[in-house]
This record gives C-alpha cells, structure tokens and sequence, in this order.
C-alpha cells in the first residue's frame, strides 16, 4: 500500500510522532509529561504543536531548548489565544502565522518544524529569560524579538488580520482534523500491510486520541479500520482541495490521495 508522508505544517497522518514531539516540547517548557495541555496544543488540526504564552510564565521551568524556538519572541497580539477562539483553530492560526513569516522550516522531504532561532548555552538562556521578564537587559533578546517584530511588520504592513484568521480558522481547524484522521488511519493500514503491526497499532491508539470525536471504526483491526477510510475517504480528498484553494497545497495533491484511497 502507499500513502502520502505528512510533510506539510497544514495537515498531519501521523499523530503518533506528532504527540511524541509535543511530549519533548513539554517537556522542555514547563518539565511537563504528558503535555499540559495549558502549555502545549496538539489538536490533530496540523502538524506543528503550539506552545502557548501560559508555558513560559515566569514561575514555570523552561530549558535551553526552548529560546531556539520561535515562540518566546512573537508580539503578544499575534501570539495570545483570543477568547472564544478553540484550541484546534488557534494550533491553524499559529501554524497559519508562522509560515507566513518564514518560521516554519518546511522543504518537502523532512517533518516541518519551527525555525532555528539560534544557539543557546545556560549563560544565553539565562539572559534571553531576563530580557523577556525584564529583570534584566538583553542584547540578544532585544535582537531575537527585533527580528520576529520586523518580520511581522513585513509580513503584514496593514497590521495583523485577526479578525481574517480567526474567521479562516474555524474552518480550515475542521476540515483539517476531518481530513487528517482519514490519513492517519490510512497510514496505519499501510504500515499494517507492509509488515509494521506496531507502528501501526500505535498510529491507530494516537488517532484515537487526537480525534476521539471523528475517528470511530467498528473496531481496531485492519478490516473495520479499512472500511471506515472507504466511508470516509471524501473528508481526506475534501481537505485537499481546501487546502489547494487557499494556497496551501497542489492541486496535484488531492488527486494523488483521491487515487491513493481507492
């Protein structure tokens, strides 16, 4: 069997890798495990796991790793969940943002992730964590928060859509969740047929979790899981041409999946 990798930030088929990469983010912004899910989305509705303004509060641990990452530097406006606004389609509008400003790191052969904001030793995260909090001044924070602020300011010369985006998001959050377990429980069928049960045991459990209101088989095994990626099949091809109509996918993609789910 054949599937299509998960290499866009607008679309996941493998949950398991991405709540195991939320698991290393959460532990390094807060030392939580499993994520909090205060500090870090994964909703199922991209690929890249969020961390939220709450995750670097200043009473919370935070490790190096973390000042590396976009999301210590971004304006509060553009950063901060907006009431009313859920998780699934605040993960796309963070996604939406960043990729927007170049921050997501994303070539088509490797899993997309954040920009590299640049090295950080104990004496630099020590620094970056003062001139965030104002406890002390940064040059380096002044320089890593100039840059976001300039690209932001590039990026959206007439302010930042928000109003836009938070429409947008609703609906591209529900498309991609839909579409999203269609792959993802495609690509267990295709590491149960190509000889990796346990792989595809543990996309299936991730898919339970991530999308325990879409994701709903008859049962667990091949058969039953197979029958529901037929039932559903549309919901996969119809996140593509979403996808393709707003700039963010081929239109070659939706017919390779429309062929690929036969």
């Amino acid at each position: 069997m054949e599937t299509i990798a998960p290499l866009s930030p607008f679309w996941t088929g493998d949950p398991a890798t991405d709540l195991e990469e939320t698991r290393v983010l959460a532990r390094a912004v807060g030392g939580a495990d499993p994520a909090d899910p205060w500090l870090i989305y994964t909703t199922g509705a991209g690929r890249i796991p969020v961390v939220t303004p709450t995750a670097l509060d200043p009473e919370r641990p935070a490790t190096i790793a973390v000042w590396r990452t976009p999301w210590p530097y971004l304006p509060a406006d553009i950063w901060m969940r907006r009431p009313g606004e859920y998780a699934a389609s605040y993960q796309c509008r963070m996604t939406l943002t960043l990729a927007a400003m170049g921050l997501i790191e994303a070539d088509g052969q490797h899993a997309p992730w954040t920009a590299d904001m640049g090295e950080a030793d104990e004496a630099a995260a020590q620094s970056l964590t003062a001139g965030r909090f104002g406890t002390a001044q940064s040059e380096e924070w002044e320089t890593r928060r100039d840059r976001i602020a300039q690209l932001a300011a590039q990026t959206w010369p007439d302010g930042y859509p928000i109003d836009d985006l938070l429409a947008a998001c609703i609906e591209m959050s529900a498309v991609v969740r839909a579409g999203s377990a269609v792959m993802s429980a495609h690509a267990a069928l295709t590491d149960q047929a190509n000889g990796d049960p346990k792989r595809a045991v543990a996309t299936l459990q991730a898919a339970k979790r991530l999308y325990p209101d879409l994701f709903d088989p008859q049962g667990m095994d091949p058969r039953s899981v197979a029958i529901w990626v037929r039932e559903h099949a549309d919901r996969a091809t119809g996140m593509f041409e979403w996808l393709a109509a707003a700039g963010l996918a081929g239109q070659e993609d939706a017919a390779a999946v429309r062929e690929v789910l036969q």
